[in-house]
Parts: structure tokens; C-alpha cells; sequence
């Protein structure tokens, strides 16, 4: 977006010297009031419980938690479509709930499972459409970049080696997701859910550790950013 605003001051400069009267009625914007944005604040609550389920095997976790949040900051697109910028999007709501479960399987074997959902909305957020050019409210619409779950399930073993030259042996496996994530505040392009499996084999001598490690062994295909340029859409 700076880009832009240099070339319109560039512009502003030049018509001075040579149109000063019509400088004065497209003179722009200042940039203070272009670039700058409020700082964002929220109440956050959370409460959960820890238990040992099964002594010495199985441990658990449960959290839920709600943020009422005013002036929320988003990265949105320029209304040029040029670029990208920082603005306040009004008040939102954000709550869900967090579960870990965690067990050992059998000597140096153990497994964990977690989840998360989180629903976050506008509460109330006016902007300015850049197709219609209209205003529109983008309220009970997701917020963007916000996975609606996220999960994931591991498998660790962990071998510790007598009368060897190692110290130890690590393999490990884990199952990866997210989704769903709305890439806009009109809600029109998202990313569904998708899982990813990654996995890692190391040794350990003394403080020395080498790994060998991949992520996404199935090849999955997903949606990692998205952005518009001059009213193209790029994923």
C-alpha cells in the first residue's frame, strides 16, 4: 500500500508546480490516517481441569475458553488492490474448548491425542466491499486465518541403548489437521479440512542429536495463503 501512496504524493508534487488549483482538489490522503490503526484489546476467560485418569498411564486436560474482543486488527487488501494493510475489524467473538489426552502405551511407547474448536466471529464490523464499493456488515461471518479444528494424533517410541555406542533411539508419527479456514471476511474462499501425516527417526549421543524427518508423507494438497493483486485472486 506505500507504493501507492508514494506515486500519489509523486503525482500531488508534480501537478503543483505546473496545475496548482487542480493539486489542491485531488491532493491525497495523509498517510497517518491511511496506515494507522487502533491497537486491539480483549477479555479473555478460561477455565479448565487436569486429571490422571489411569495412574501413571493416562493424563487429560480440558480447557474452554471466550474472548470478547473490540477493534480487532486484520490484515485486509487495499481498496486499490495493490497491496496489503492493517485494519481494525469492530468487535468479535472468539470460544471453543481444548482436550489433550495422554498415555503410556507400554515401556518407552506413548501416545497423544489433541483437539481444539474454535468458533470466532464478528460481533459487529462495517467495511467498505471492494466489488460493490458498497458498505456491507460482516457480522456472525468468520474470522479469517481462524481453523474452526485443529487436531492431532502422535505416536512416540524411545529407546535407550546399553552397551552401545549410541545413548538413545527416537521414532516418532504424527497425523496433523485443520480446517475449516475462511481466507476472507465475506466468508467466499476457504480452505476445508485436511490432515497431513509427518514422521521422524533420530539418535542421541551425549548432547548431540541427528534426525532424519518428513513432513506430509501422503502428499496431501492444501491451501496455504491467499491474497489479491489488481483485482486477480492468487492461492
Amino acid at each position: 500500500m506505500f507504493g501507492d501512496l508514494v506515486q500519489e504524493y509523486a503525482k500531488y508534487d508534480l501537478m503543483k508546480k505546473f496545475m496548482p488549483a487542480e493539486a489542491e482538489k485531488n491532493k491525497p490522503s495523509d498517510v497517518e490516517s491511511v496506515a494507522s490503526y487502533k491497537p486491539e484489546h480483549s477479555w479473555n476467560y478460561e477455565m479448565g481441569i487436569r486429571s490422571e485418569l489411569i495412574k501413571n498411564r493416562l493424563n487429560a486436560e480440558l480447557t474452554l475458553f471466550y474472548m470478547d474482543i473490540q477493534d480487532i486488527q486484520l490484515t485486509t487488501f487495499a481498496q486499490n488492490g495493490s497491496g496489503r494493510m492493517i485494519t481494525n475489524g469492530g468487535k468479535a467473538d472468539s470460544y471453543g474448548m481444548e482436550i489433550s489426552l495422554r498415555s503410556l502405551l507400554a515401556e518407552g511407547l506413548t501416545a497423544d491425542l489433541n483437539y481444539g474448536f474454535t468458533r470466532a466471529t464478528f460481533r459487529d464490523y462495517l467495511a467498505i466491499d471492494r466489488e460493490s464499493k458498497q458498505e456491507v456488515n460482516y457480522k456472525d461471518n468468520f474470522i479469517p486465518y481462524t481453523p474452526r479444528h485443529t487436531v492431532s494424533l502422535g505416536l512416540q517410541y524411545t529407546r535407550l541403548l546399553r552397551n552401545c555406542w549410541l545413548d538413545q533411539f527416537t521414532v516418532s508419527a504424527q497425523c496433523t489437521g485443520a480446517g475449516k479456514i475462511f481466507w476472507t471476511e465475506k466468508n467466499d474462499i476457504s480452505q476445508n479440512f485436511y490432515a497431513v501425516l509427518n514422521a521422524k527417526v533420530g539418535v542421541r549421543k551425549g548432547a548431540v542429536n541427528f534426525n532424519v524427518w518428513s513432513r506430509n508423507l501422503t502428499n496431501t494438497d492444501y491451501q496455504v495463503f491467499y491474497f489479491e493483486l489488481f483485482d486477480n485472486s492468487f492461492i
